[in-house]
């Protein structure tokens, strides 16, 4: 489309209804974010009027690219936000019910999100996978139970570990000890 502006092959309304329609187009998707677009563009803004202004081609051109940029920014800024406010719902969800029997499916579709993809999303926002920020979670708060005094058995099950000898292997595996050489430890 341009580049038959530029050649002369299209009349300028014709150009001009183009650019309109791709413009009308971009806030379209945008408002299928969900959110309120009046914030992409100044109040009472009536792209028909501002173009109907321009006089040149380049300036037609340079006008067209600049909606089409803030339209996309302002997209893929919404998208961004949504994404990290995603993980952070996640991130309580798996603090609420870290001591269930809870599985990636689970807090996808929490968060309404595909399980991959939510998974995917995760890790770049978190730096770890699902179950080693579950499982650090839970072994973080199974020490401060041991610091307690909880009696080792009673501090699996409160974690959301069904099997003793389960709980005991990850906690040796990520603090070094078993658990009841960690409280042994405390009480020294």
């Amino acid at each position: 489309l341009i580049r038959n502006l530029e050649e002369e092959r299209i009349h300028p309304d014709i150009v001009e209804r183009e650019f309109l329609k791709l413009v009308y187009l971009g806030l379209e998707v945008a408002k299928e974010t969900g959110e309120d677009i009046h914030q992409l563009f100044p109040e009472g803004f009536l792209p028909q009027v501002e173009l109907r202004k321009i006089i040149s081609k380049k300036e037609m051109v340079e006008w067209l690219r600049e909606q089409m940029t803030n339209i996309m920014d302002w997209i893929i800024n919404v998208r961004l936000k949504t994404k990290h406010q995603a993980v952070k719902k996640a991130c309580s969800y798996l603090e609420n019910h870290f001591n269930q029997d809870i599985t990636l499916q689970e807090v996808a579709e929490y968060v309404g999100m595909n399980p991959s993809y939510f998974s995917a999303l995760f890790k770049e926002e978190m730096g770890e996978t699902y179950i080693k920020y579950l499982t650090k979670y839970r072994i973080e708060y199974a020490k401060s139970l041991l610091k307690e005094g909880k009696k080792v058995t009673e501090v699996s099950e409160l974690v959301g570990y069904h099997s003793y000898r389960h709980f005991s292997d990850i906690f040796k595996k990520m603090v070094g000890v078993s658990p009841g050489q960690y409280k042994d430890g405390l009480q020294m």
